[in-house]
């Protein structure tokens, strides 16, 4: 097991065992600026009571994510169903992104259009306040300003891929526009990051995506000054 793969199965156990705090000090900046351990345990404590106690663990699965970042996940059986941990940890082994996603789905495989050699992937925050939510920016491996799109999942609480069953067709699309030279932002919505958040709210710009959609526009900018913001376009699922 790896140094990624051992931090995550630590992170597990403490959520199990209800350690939040020891899950908090695992935080790095970027993440410690929006989330705490009030946080974690409301999620977590969320999902157990839905899904009923922790029956198993399973072993963790890492894949690179650019230069310093591991995805890790880690299956956890409750007694009515399963969730999958997603980690992202840097080189000092702590949390740049942590959330709890719906499991028991076939594993997802990549798009023969797609050549992963061909970009890297950084975890990023996109907004700011109680409402900032994780996401991914997909970079060509290219030198010199390219183009950047920001996609936006349809209707529903949809992670940043709008995952469903083995299916993650914003994935599928970053993947293959990252392939072709295209810098690629795509982001949980509001209402997949923060559960008791409902989309008709009125401080919502756009339903279940919230501020974080406006803010997504500007992100390609502030993050790599080689995505040009002023040529972003949005892509709605």
């Amino acid at each position: 097991m790896g140094d990624a793969e051992a931090v995550a199965a630590g992170v597990v156990g403490s959520l199990r065992d209800g350690r939040f705090a020891e899950v908090e000090a695992l935080f790095a900046a970027p993440l410690r600026a929006v989330a705490s351990a009030g946080t974690v345990r409301a999620a977590w404590t969320d999902e157990i009571a839905r899904r009923g106690p922790v029956a198993s663990v399973g072993d963790p699965a890492a894949e690179p994510l650019g230069t310093d970042l591991t995805r890790v996940s880690v299956p956890v059986g409750c007694e009515r169903g399963e969730l999958i941990v997603v980690m992202s940890v840097d080189g000092a082994g702590l949390l740049n992104g942590l959330r709890l996603a719906p499991g028991g789905a076939a594993a997802w495989s990549p798009p023969p259009y797609a050549d992963p050699s061909a970009f890297e992937e950084r975890e990023v925050t996109v907004g700011t306040g109680r409402l900032a939510v994780p996401g991914t920016l997909t970079l060509p491996r290219a030198d010199g300003p390219r183009p950047g799109v920001v996609l936006l999942s349809g209707g529903g609480p949809f992670d940043r891929d709008a995952t469903s069953g083995p299916n993650k067709p914003l994935k599928d699309i970053a993947w293959g526009l990252a392939t072709r030279g295209v810098a690629v932002l795509r982001f949980d919505k509001v209402t997949c990051a923060h559960p008791a958040v409902h989309a008709a709210d009125d401080h919502l710009f756009f339903p279940g995506t919230g501020p974080s959609a406006p803010a997504g526009h500007d992100r390609p900018q502030h993050v790599d000054p080689a995505v040009p913001a002023d040529i972003a376009a949005w892509l709605g699922a």
